[in-house]
C-alpha cells in the first residue's frame, strides 16, 4: 500500500485526488491481471467497476460493494491458485536438528490476480477514508445544530 496523509479533514481533498489515482490504476489492473482469467459469467463484475471508474462515479454507494464482492472473488481465486511445499532441510549429519522450509507455488492465474488485489484493497482505504470524513462531518454538522 502507498503511504498517504493520516486520516484528517485538512487533507480529505487530497484522499479524495488519490481515490481517483488508485481507480485508474485499479482499472488497469482490471483489464490486464483479472478479465482475462475471469469466467464469462464473472466478468461483468468486474467491467461495471471498470465502468465506474471511467465515468468517474466512484464515490457513488455502489462502487464499493462492487470492489468488495471483486476484491473477494480474487482472493477465493489466488487461495485456490496457490499450493504450499513444505521441504525438510538438515545437514548430512543432523547436528543442528534441521528445519523447514516453506515454499508457496502459484499458478498464472493467481499471480495475475495477486498484482490486482493490493490495488483494488488500496482503492477500497481511500474510499472509505473520505467517507468516514464526510459522515463524521455531517454528524458533526447535525450535532451542532442540535446544541
Amino acid at each position: 500500500m502507498s503511504d498517504h496523509l493520516p486520516l484528517a479533514f485538512d487533507n480529505i481533498e487530497i484522499r479524495a485526488a488519490e481515490a481517483f489515482a488508485a481507480s485508474r490504476h485499479c482499472a488497469v489492473a482490471l483489464r490486464q491481471d483479472v478479465i482475462p482469467y475471469l469466467r464469462p459469467q464473472e466478468r461483468p463484475r468486474a467491467e461495471r467497476l471498470i465502468s465506474v471508474i471511467e465515468r468517474q462515479r466512484i464515490f457513488d454507494q455502489g462502487a464499493l460493494n462492487e470492489i468488495d464482492g471483486l476484491a473477494d472473488l480474487i482472493s477465493r481465486r489466488i487461495l485456490n491458485g496457490t499450493t504450499t511445499a513444505e521441504q525438510f532441510v538438515a545437514d548430512e549429519c543432523d547436528i543442528e536438528g534441521g528445519r523447514v522450509l516453506t515454499h508457496e507455488h502459484r499458478t498464472e492465474e493467481a499471480d495475475a490476480f495477486a498484482r490486482a488485489l493490493p490495488l483494488l484493497l488500496e482503492l477500497t482505504d481511500c474510499l472509505q477514508d473520505v467517507f468516514d470524513l464526510m459522515h463524521a462531518s455531517r454528524a458533526l454538522d447535525d450535532l451542532r445544530q442540535r446544541i
